[in-house]
């Protein structure tokens, strides 16, 4: 996840370089240009020395303008002019916002034709939202023009739940479960049988502050814990959905088009 989400190396290397049965685990920066990574259509070298069982090779590279994609070559086989295309992968740990804000690339790495070169805002990197929990072929970036395609991403508000006039001292765990959580510790005040009884706004509020941990990297949780009440956290939600819609910068979909493999591995032995 830390490859495709922030470009950073640190796990995979100190995973791979003494594990057993991999010879050699080493990380390439230097691509030859002012530039952190490859441009379209440009190659790196390198060598490496094969010999008894090492015959393979695993390369693994991250995507500067893409929220949590990369390419893999997993075990492949060395011979004198072997040849694989890699496909570009989304290894589902961060939703695919594709805004300046959101990506690994810095805002000196973005082409000066980029609306994304003017923002300020994208040095920032933000992974704070979840993304599908499992691997699939990278599907690009699509293009977002109108407020209707923020849907998917912007937070429920209390008044899309019904929620923000009503009386209901449980309006806390009302919302969480329209959400479609459904932790017992976190909604229930007790539980018998199948019936849970649900948590008054204070209780939930004040088991959130006596559990620290708890969905410390969940969004809404942690909007919850800097709430003073209930109103307080649908204003937060609203918020941060009018910062999302003011600050929905995308890439230029142009760019990422990701329907055939994008990286190519040719390799050729001096024997």
């Amino acid at each position: 996840g830390a490859l495709a989400q922030d470009l950073d190396t640190n796990g995979m290397m100190s995973r791979y370089e003494h594990f057993p049965g991999v010879r050699d685990a080493r990380v390439i920066g230097d691509f030859g240009t002012e530039r952190k990574f490859l441009k379209g259509g440009a190659k790196k070298e390198f060598t490496i020395k094969p010999s008894g069982n090492y015959n393979r090779i695993s390369i693994a590279a991250g995507f500067p303008f893409a929220n949590d994609g990369a390419i893999v070559l997993q075990s492949g086989l060395i011979y004198d002019g072997a040849e694989y295309f890699l496909p570009a992968l989304d290894v589902g740990v961060e939703a695919n916002l594709q805004t300046c804000w959101s990506v690994p690339a810095e805002q000196e790495d973005f082409p000066p034709n980029s609306e994304c070169s003017d923002e300020e805002l994208s040095d920032e990197n933000d992974n704070s939202f979840a993304g599908e929990n499992y691997v699939s072929i990278h599907r690009g970036i699509q293009d977002l023009d109108a407020k209707d395609d923020l849907d998917g991403l912007v937070l429920l508000e209390c008044k899309d739940a019904g929620l923000d006039n009503a009386n209901d001292d449980t309006r806390f765990a009302l919302y969480f479960i329209e959400e479609g959580y459904d932790d017992d510790f976190l909604l229930c005040r007790a539980v018998a049988g199948s019936n849970c009884d649900l948590r008054g706004d204070d209780d939930f509020l004040a088991f959130l502050d006596s559990n620290d941990d708890f969905g410390s990297d969940d969004v809404l949780i942690n909007i919850a814990k800097n709430s003073e009440d209930f109103n307080d956290f649908c204003d937060r939600v609203e918020d941060v959905n009018k910062d999302l819609e003011k600050l929905f910068k995308t890439l230029e979909a142009a760019i990422f088009d990701f329907r055939n493999p994008i990286a190519q591995v040719e390799i050729a032995c001096d024997y």
